[in-house]
């Protein structure tokens, strides 16, 4: 009956062999009533899952445009529906030049995604969620912000998904705009509350097409070296 009742819901469905399985939802779901307690296996230390164990054989891509709107900087990318949202902060890091020291937060509508270590109170971790996991919540906008001293605040907007299989690896499709160092002392604040550069700008910081493509396969890559490919 609860199995029935489950598959009303949309939290399980039948495969092609007639088993049941999870949908997306239905991860979610899971996701949450396991937090505040979820742990992750290893140690606090341990590498994070940039991708996760996909929920069917193959996910929707997403379009993304990831943007510093005071900086009027911001970057198009196409993403894998598997990239967990740890991933997502690992490529956008990767796309705008950083180096991923700080802690960093994503927002969605009530949900606070924030790596298992150090803990944040009330912050799903953000290893256990999928891009395509966002997508069944309905999610098409979060808040990300780098550095919770400095709040290097960017918007991603899902501009489009994409049919399952079509999207092989991350990649950069457009941006614009040198993005700031991470002390932000290469920019000041105008008399309109901009932020516009006063020093030269770091060379991996400037737009460059194929330097940001190499960096994002670079970040996918060593996280299939390491194995890291589950939640």
């Amino acid at each position: 009956m609860l199995v029935l009742l489950a598959g009303a819901l949309g939290i399980l469905a039948r495969d092609e062999d007639g088993r049941w399985t999870a949908t997306g939802l239905g991860r979610v779901c899971a996701t949450l009533t396991l937090l505040p307690r979820a742990k992750l296996d290893g140690e606090p230390h341990a590498e994070a899952s940039l991708i996760g164990t996909p929920g069917s054989p193959a996910e929707p891509g997403f379009v993304v445009r990831v943007s510093l709107p005071r900086l009027r900087v911001w970057r198009r990318l196409r993403l894998l529906g598997q990239l967990t949202a740890y991933g997502l902060h690992a490529l956008i890091q990767a796309a705008f030049g950083g180096d991923g020291d700080h802690l960093h937060t994503l927002r969605a509508g009530p949900f606070t995604f924030a790596p298992a270590w150090p803990v944040l109170d009330n912050a799903i971790p953000s290893e256990l969620v999928t891009l395509a996991d966002l997508r069944t919540l309905g999610v098409r906008e979060l808040a990300y912000r780098y550095d919770l001293g400095d709040c290097w605040d960017h918007e991603i907007i899902v501009e489009s998904i994409l049919p399952p299989g079509d999207v092989a690896g991350p990649e950069c499709l457009a941006g614009r705009g040198v993005t700031p160092a991470e002390d932000g002392g290469d920019w000041s604040e105008d008399d309109d509350g901009n932020l516009v550069p006063v020093a030269e700008p770091q060379p991996g910081r400037v737009y460059d097409l194929a330097r940001i493509n190499r960096a994002l396969a670079r970040a996918i890559g060593e996280s299939r070296e390491t194995g890291d490919l589950a939640r």
